[in-house]
């Protein structure tokens, strides 16, 4: 299958990253007092990551049947599109609403910065999904998932920022 080897390598990083903010919790010195809001940045952190990881491995699963390659990446697309707006997406906007206005600026920067490139990831995909402008490909599918990675690993250099500090 193309692109193996960066799947497996993306999924390690992705599954790394998770790992890291469990540990930067643990090792934080005011853990008896993590806000609410901060809790939100390491479910964010660990479930995207390791979501990513799955989403990464998947594709190993359709390629393993009969399926013709630009099949593979469409099919690969689409779980990835359905995860997200149908699993993650309600969660966190769930979350979100039910914390209330983000009153730390640095919180609300996260927030949007974590937003805009999660929608840039789910356009690669629909894009790749519907072979629009270009068949679906490894390619497509690649980016979109370096770009959902970017999500936990902002989020992480945030929490490390915060905890550690």
């Amino acid at each position: 299958m193309e692109g193996a080897d960066a799947l497996s390598a993306l999924a390690e990083v992705a599954i790394g990253i998770a790992g890291f903010s469990a540990i930067a919790l643990v090792l934080s010195r005011s853990r008896d007092s993590v806000s609410p809001d901060i809790l939100l940045v390491i479910r964010t952190v660990i479930v995207n990551g390791v979501f990513l990881a799955f989403l990464a491995l998947f594709p190993w699963i359709l390629a393993s049947g009969t399926f013709p390659p630009t099949e593979v990446w469409r099919w690969s697309s689409g779980a990835f599109v359905f995860g997200v707006l149908f699993v993650v997406w309600p969660v966190y906007v769930r979350e979100q609403r039910a914390l209330g206005p983000l009153q730390d600026t640095g919180l609300l920067r996260l927030s949007h910065v974590t937003w805009g490139l999660a929608g840039l990831m789910l356009l690669v995909q629909v894009a790749n999904l519907f072979g629009w402008p270009l068949s679906p490909s490894f390619s497509a599918f690649y980016l979109g998932l370096w770009l959902g990675l970017s999500v936990p690993g902002i989020a992480f250099v945030f929490l490390i920022y915060r905890l550690l500090r």
